[in-house]
């Protein structure tokens, strides 16, 4: 059955293997530094330093920054919530 809503995915930890893909492509996502999704966040804003586009890296970290809080509340729904409806 597919997933709908962000409080369906505890169904995911009787997968573990699929649990732990999703928290790695979500860890990725928010730009955790061994991951791709790190070194794309960071050599992006590099290049928007180098260009003197600093008001854009701002944006950019700023935005990175935000979005990481949404990606790691998923991942808390997926491993630690239990019962109830959430989000």
């Amino acid at each position: 059955k597919a997933i709908t809503y962000v409080s369906e995915l505890r169904r995911l930890r009787s997968s573990n293997s699929l649990a732990v893909l999703s928290a790695l492509v979500l860890f990725s996502m928010a730009g955790i530094p061994p991951l791709t999704g790190f070194w794309i966040k960071f050599f992006v804003l590099y290049e928007l330093m180098t260009a003197k586009l600093y008001l854009l890296a701002v944006i950019g970290a700023l935005g990175s920054v935000l979005s990481s809080f949404y990606y790691v509340s998923l991942i808390k729904v997926l491993y630690f919530e239990e019962g109830g409806v959430s989000c």
